[in-house]
């Protein structure tokens, strides 16, 4: 991953919308100082990135289809554990209903929503996924079967770069790390676009970035901030 950009005047780190990949050339926000930075874009083959487990390919026409499924075992165990939780309590209510207890006695089975909403939501991740559609006129990017999030169409002679990066928050757990890739575009005008997000394995956000490249063959260049193997 390159490092974050510096002001060589001040030393002022480098705002992302400050920087213009194409021309090597960033302008400091606090001291206004202008400097090219072409020494840092250096660039060296990336090795190939072979298919990631979660992700499949394959062709319809002239239009290559890559599939994410967001299966996770983690997924599994919280939709088995909530919805062993629910189907516990929705017994006890259904036991409780024919002898007409006061609204009050019902209060300790508030959690039960908790759990049916933890239930919908594992379930919700696991059958999911992620198609991506490329051919020589669209990138398009929809959510299957269930989409919280609209649909993105994009026009691929507008596609200047495509890069992954990670969140920079994470959650540590021991020695576990569970990051989040997500990955973006950087349009012809230098406008940086978000394309996925979500994706928990950057092998994966880094397969889906090289294929596309690939497909439209676009020279890959180096992007402030993003992630390399």
């Amino acid at each position: 991953m390159m490092q974050n950009l510096k002001c060589p005047n001040c030393g002022d780190n480098i705002a992302q919308q400050d920087i213009n990949i194409s021309a090597a050339l960033a302008k400091c926000s606090h001291c206004g100082e202008v400097f090219g930075f072409a020494n840092l874009l250096s660039v060296t083959a990336k090795p190939l990135i072979l298919i990631p487990k979660g992700i499949t390919v394959r062709n319809e026409g002239e239009d290559l289809i890559i599939t994410r499924w967001w299966f996770d075992f983690s997924w599994l165990c919280i939709l088995i554990i909530c919805f062993s939780f629910a189907l516990f309590g929705i017994m006890m209510v259904l036991n409780m209903l024919p002898a007409h207890p006061p609204l009050e006695e019902y209060e300790p089975f508030s959690p039960l929503i908790l759990a049916v909403i933890g239930s919908l939501f594992g379930f919700y991740n696991l059958i999911n996924h992620t198609e991506i559609r490329i051919n020589s006129s669209r990138l398009e990017i929809r959510h299957i079967p269930f989409a919280f999030t609209k649909s993105k169409s994009i026009d691929v002679t507008q596609i200047n770069q495509l890069y992954c990066i990670d969140r920079s928050s994470y959650q540590r757990s021991g020695e576990n790390e569970v990051c989040r890739f997500s990955v973006w575009m950087v349009s012809n005008n230098g406008d940086h676009q978000k394309l996925i997000t979500g994706i928990n394995y950057g092998m994966q956000a880094l397969y889906i970035v090289q294929e596309i490249e690939r497909y439209l063959k676009i020279v890959d260049k180096p992007v402030i901030d993003e992630v390399t193997m």
